[in-house]
């Protein structure tokens, strides 16, 4: 018989001789995890069973799973620009996770936080239990608006002089990019 161990239901096989060898049935299925294998003992320690182990007499085997791993990201298509942040959550907790230094800071506080500190393409890895997922980050430099596009800017001022400052700040930053 198949103890499938939460995962989906597997017929046994029976009419076995003593000694002979079984074709074994399709591999069940559970969410988030991969079928790795059958063993005679529900944790793994016992005899990994595969369609050479000749059967003996009556048996139980357990499903052996691996977990399989996610990251999701607080960004969508992995570009983000220096200075910025973004979280990678994993759908099991307890792994260790590998990234470069030079690339980003990281705080663990579930999720995981990665303030990106220059541009470059970079990989943030999470491994569980001997599987390891992988995260592609493109880090980009934010650029400045050009001369004439619109954007929003909000001050706080007090009187007439703060606005005329602001103004004339404004049309000197616009000068002074336009001649570099």
């Amino acid at each position: 018989t198949f103890n499938s161990r939460g995962g989906s239901t597997v017929a046994p096989i029976v009419d076995v001789a003593k000694d002979a060898t079984v074709n074994l049935p399709v591999a069940p299925t559970k969410a988030e995890y991969i079928f790795a294998g059958w063993n005679t003992e529900e944790d793994g320690t016992g005899v990994t069973f595969d369609e050479t182990t000749k059967v003996t007499g009556n048996l139980t085997l357990y499903a052996q799973w691996t977990a399989q791993l996610e990251l999701s990201s607080s960004i969508t298509n992995g570009t983000i620009f220096v200075g910025s942040r973004f979280t990678l959550t994993p759908n099991i907790d307890g792994g260790t996770w590998k990234w470069d230094n030079d690339f980003f800071n990281a705080t663990f506080n579930s999720p995981a936080t990665f303030t990106a500190l220059k541009a470059g393409n970079s990989t943030i890895t999470y491994t569980f239990d001997g599987v390891t997922v992988s995260y592609d980050v493109t880090i980009e430099v934010a650029e400045l608006p050009s001369t004439g596009q619109a954007f929003t800017a909000a001050y706080l001022l007090t009187g007439l002089g703060a606005i005329i400052l602001a103004t004339i700040t404004m049309i000197d930053i616009f000068r002074k990019r336009n001649n570099s």
